[in-house]
């Protein structure tokens, strides 16, 4: 006799099935193809628990692994025609489904792998996750870390490379990639998806600390700060050919200090008056 577990896992088997036919015929319908991966992230978020059920989903995304690229480059192009805005959930509705099979703990080097390297591609992707206010805590702190990660020469290079390439390789490698990041984040507009995550976020946690409201608001918020500031720190400490437009970024295009900083700061002095002991040393 089969459980439920056992049917429900059948169930969506079949329902996987008749989704793959769709996203593996020539059809050009993005829309169509964006309402499969909804059906397959809300699947996915309702399922979490489940490591049978993942497994099914991983399977499911190993058979589109080879049409990621195209996935991809559909959403770039929308979001250039729209102006840098999003013009397609395609792409958030799979990374979210990647991001619960991993448990929330993918890292920049499966990030780039997926996207065969390409940093706009990784960079876009999870812009479109901090911009997206639906989305839970979870996917923007993972956005967030990964965005950080992509700063780290881990991203680029496994331990054997390292042993075995001369530091000339390596340095022009990670330089490499150090301008393409810095042009894909300014293209993209980071600060403005970390800003639209951020705010709001920023803003309810005065209203919870003076509430002495719940503190895993709070958590959140900073972990996702630490994570931002780190990467701005890591990106203006690179001595590359992208290095000085960078910084001109972030000295005239944003307002990073008046709109995002100093809010956050009075609310960690806020916080500290309080005597909380909220934040996490995973983001110290």
């Amino acid at each position: 006799d089969l459980d439920k577990d056992d049917v429900d896992a059948y169930m969506i088997a079949g329902c996987l099935s008749r989704i793959l036919e769709t996203l593996t015929s020539e059809t050009s319908d993005v829309k169509l193809k964006e309402s499969c991966f909804e059906a397959i992230a809300s699947l996915s978020l309702s399922q979490r628990h489940r490591q049978d059920i993942k497994q099914l989903l991983l399977q499911a995304l190993q058979m589109l692994d080879h049409r990621f690229d195209e996935y991809f480059r559909q959403q770039q192009e929308l979001e250039l025609l729209q102006g840098g805005t999003v013009g397609s959930n395609l792409v958030l509705h799979l990374l979210q489904v990647l991001f619960v099979i991993y448990d929330f703990k993918m890292k920049a080097h499966d990030l780039l792998e997926l996207t065969d390297g390409r940093i706009d591609y990784a960079i876009s992707g999870m812009s479109s996750i901090l911009r997206n206010k639906t989305m839970e805590a979870d996917h923007h702190m993972a956005a967030a870390r990964l965005m950080y990660e992509l700063t780290l020469s881990d991203s680029i290079f496994d331990p054997q490379e390292r042993n075995e390439a001369s530091i000339q390789t390596l340095t022009k490698t990670f330089n490499n990639h150090s301008n393409r990041l810095i042009k894909a984040t300014i293209q993209y507009d980071v600060f403005a998806a970390f800003f639209s995550c951020l705010a709001p976020a920023v803003r309810h946690s005065v209203i919870s600390a003076n509430q002495n409201a719940s503190s895993q608001h709070l958590q959140t918020v900073h972990v996702i700060f630490s994570y931002w500031l780190h990467m701005i720190q890591n990106l203006l400490q690179y001595c590359t050919e992208s290095a000085l437009q960078f910084r001109k970024h972030v000295a005239m295009q944003t307002q990073m200090v008046p709109e995002l900083l100093l809010p956050y700061f009075n609310l960690l002095m806020d916080v500290l008056a309080k005597g909380e002991s909220t934040i996490d040393s995973r983001s110290d």
